[in-house]
């Protein structure tokens, strides 16, 4: 994909929405190219734990509810704008 389909494709696009790439079985070394992008119509949150190594996040639908082992005194959460890429076809619809 070039950078004119990505721009052109992100202009209906929150520009304070967070990017997040969903690759299978990915580590830094087997980038691929984007083929998929997908702006979500649902509302999405963001959660944040607190772990003995730092934070750790999960982003997905608000729709889904909170994740297993949601704590509201030592996890936060809010509602953002996200914008999906992806390197094949994504059902989003099947995860709700």
């Amino acid at each position: 994909m070039k950078v004119s389909e990505l721009l052109s494709r992100l202009a209906a696009a929150d520009p304070n929405a967070v990017v997040l790439f969903l690759g299978e079985y990915v580590d830094a070394t087997d980038a691929t190219e984007i083929k998929e992008i997908i702006i979500p119509d649902e509302g999405w949150t963001c959660e944040r734990y607190a772990i003995s190594t730092g934070n750790a996040e999960v982003h997905h639908p608000t729709a889904h509810g909170l994740s297993l082992g949601w704590d509201e005194v030592t996890c936060t959460k809010w509602a953002e704008a996200v914008v999906i890429l992806s390197t094949g076809p994504l059902n989003l619809q099947s995860n709700q």
